[in-house]
């Protein structure tokens, strides 16, 4: 076989090349977790690698310049288009690495090395390095090391003095749990059933009714804790409403109890509510009023995470740093354009509708500025009273 019957045609966005060879690239995106004191690692699958493939490309011929330049073009544009190759068929692809070479040795031949992303879907719009998926990455983070610090304190002091004040705590803090539960469930309009929320709760406790041993059982003890967590706060269809609650629980878990492996779980369970919270108050379809509720939430993240860090350990505190970062730069979302905050004073009693028709020039939000300013009737709203309204809105 000649080298001539190795090179096989392909092609980018209509503009033809020559292939030469290909490399590609493909698999999982795992995150290795090293533990202190542990010898066994723990593995976070986040799915899917990226599917890329590197070809070495050339064209060649009299017009080699010409067809250099349309394949230079077909790179540089915007979007990703249709790469035709031998081996891999039709893909939609988009480049993300060319690089191009001609020397005096090879003449009317220009080479190139492309590296595409295969089945890419570029987006038209430019993404924050903060919002609320930021929130979402940092928050997930957080729970994988709370977990850690649990297996890892268990694991450091195995006795049956640290193991009985775990359970201890890990019976207490499932109990709060399903106190919070049955407590808020009707004050928060929870969109879960009656049942499904006792299931729940059930399920946590009877993870805690297991006799545990190892620092690797807890590790499943913490996850059931952190998917009961995140249950109710995705059941509830206020999100302002899980934002308080949550961090409201977190508060309620932080005890005094002396036992690291104890402090291990209460801290774990805290740092996973304050994620949950995070994410609730991040998520730009929570619909805060104002700019300034949003930065009143985030401050109230901010000090929750600084309590937290105080009973953490080196594991969870640094993914409470992680995540009180993404919270400064996310909440609120900076692609969101919040109103601001103002003051209304009318100057004769009016009807909220009569008002808002003056402020905004819609009578239907008359019931906003009632609710906004606890009014007890909306048809009087009181003369010479400093009104809380939106501006901008």
């Amino acid at each position: 076989m000649t080298s001539r019957d190795q090179i096989l045609p392909a092609s980018f966005r209509g503009v033809p090349f020559e292939v030469q060879g290909a490399s590609r690239r493909d698999g999982r995106r795992k995150v290795v977790l090293e533990i202190p004191g542990r010898d066994e690692p723990y593995i976070q699958d986040l799915g899917a690698a990226t599917q890329s493939v590197t070809l070495e490309a050339f064209v060649i011929g009299d017009d080699y310049r010409e067809r250099r330049d349309a394949l230079l073009r077909a790179v540089r544009a915007r979007g990703s288009g249709e790469l035709i190759h031998p081996h891999y068929g039709s893909r939609q692809a988009s480049v993300v690495r060319a690089e191009s070479t001609e020397n005096n040795r090879e003449m009317r031949r220009a080479r190139f090395t492309l590296e595409f992303v295969l089945d890419a879907v570029e987006v038209a719009v430019v993404v924050s390095a903060g919002g609320a998926q930021a929130i979402r990455t940092s928050a997930a983070a957080l729970r994988v090391a709370a977990a850690a610090s649990v297996t890892g304190a268990i694991d450091r002091s195995p006795t049956n003095v640290a193991l009985s004040a775990a359970r201890a705590a890990s019976e207490s803090t499932s109990s709060a749990l399903g106190d919070f539960v049955e407590s808020r469930s009707r004050l928060l309009d929870i969109a879960l059933d009656p049942r499904a929320a006792a299931t729940l709760v059930d399920d946590v406790r009877r993870l805690s009714d297991v006799v545990l041993r190892r620092g690797s059982d807890w590790a499943f003890w913490v996850q059931g804790l952190q998917g009961g967590l995140g249950a109710f706060g995705s059941s509830i269809t206020s999100r302002l409403a899980a934002f308080r609650a949550l961090l409201g629980f977190a508060a309620e878990l932080l005890g005094l109890d002396e036992a690291d492996a104890a402090r291990a779980v209460r801290v774990a369970a805290a740092a996973s509510a304050v994620a949950d919270a995070a994410e609730a108050a991040g998520d730009v379809s929570t619909g805060w009023d104002s700019r300034q509720e949003a930065l009143d939430a985030r401050d109230e993240l901010l000090e929750a995470t600084r309590e937290l860090q105080d009973q953490a350990d080196d594991v969870t505190s640094e993914g409470l740093a992680g995540l009180r970062a993404a919270i400064v730069d996310g909440v609120p979302d900076p692609s969101v354009d919040l109103p601001e905050l103002g003051r209304y004073t009318p100057g004769e009693t009016l009807p909220a509708v009569v008002a808002a028709a003056r402020l905004y020039g819609d009578p239907a939000r008359g019931e906003e500025i009632a609710r906004r300013n606890r009014v007890r009737h909306p048809g009087f709203l009181p003369a010479r009273e400093d009104l809380e309204v939106l501006i901008g809105a």
